[in-house]
């Protein structure tokens, strides 16, 4: 009897270590699936895509919860991507991979864990993204010379400044069209009869619309 309860014992404990396996595995697997293709080198369009998809819908989701759209009413709506939204999405960017690939991008954003979805967005697309999270760190990854970037990307508001991203995009301009790239700007609230500010390349609250931005950006500098 002893025996047959000391076997259950060590089954069950088996058991157990096996479930907790799965469920850690269940739950890092997007970035560890991401992770594994970098490490042994797996850039298949399809492997790299699916990792995309997945982040996206979770990004939209996000936004669906999160981001509104300010009207002079105060009024508030949801910001709404559609599956179909992201199937095209997708699909441009399989067609525009070659152009994206091994692009570097500097992001300025304070709000990183918010943003963790987004951010991971470019890099599954093939672009190579530094984070930032301050003006100051930004100009200093810039340099004198640019840094080699070919996208930057930014929030607007911070704790510091509710125009901390506009005020670094007039300083950035100032660097003369010979050193400047695409600036797009990626924000939580979005009044839809706001212009894109002069010098920015676009301005969104959507994951996918960011996308679309980030495509058209590169596809005209490359």
């Amino acid at each position: 009897m002893a025996e047959a309860l000391t076997e259950l014992a060590r089954h069950t404990s088996s058991l157990i270590w096996c479930g907790f396996a799965f469920f850690a595995f269940w739950l890092l697997r997007d970035p560890l699936v991401h992770r594994l293709g970098e490490m042994t080198g797996l850039k298949a369009v399809g492997f790299e895509l699916s990792f995309v998809a997945t982040r996206l819908a979770a990004a939209a989701v996000d936004a669906s919860r999160t981001n509104t759209v300010v009207t002079s009413t105060l009024q508030k709506r949801q910001v709404q991507v559609t599956r179909g939204d992201r199937e095209r999405v997708l699909r441009r960017a399989e067609r525009c991979r070659p152009v994206l690939e091994g692009k570097r991008v500097l992001w300025i954003d304070d709000s990183v864990t918010n943003n963790r979805k987004e951010h991971e967005l470019p890099e599954g697309l093939g672009l190579k993204v530094e984070q930032v999270q301050s003006n100051a760190a930004a100009e200093q990854a810039l340099g004198k010379d640019g840094g080699g970037y070919d996208l930057i990307l930014s929030d607007i508001a911070r704790p510091d400044s509710p125009r901390a991203g506009l005020d670094f995009l007039d300083q950035y301009r100032l660097r003369g069209s010979e050193q400047t790239v695409p600036f797009i700007l990626y924000i939580a609230a979005l009044d839809e009869r706001r212009p894109v500010p002069a010098g920015a390349f676009g301005l969104t609250n959507r994951p996918d619309a960011l996308l679309h931005l980030v495509i058209d950006a590169l596809e005209r500098t490359d």
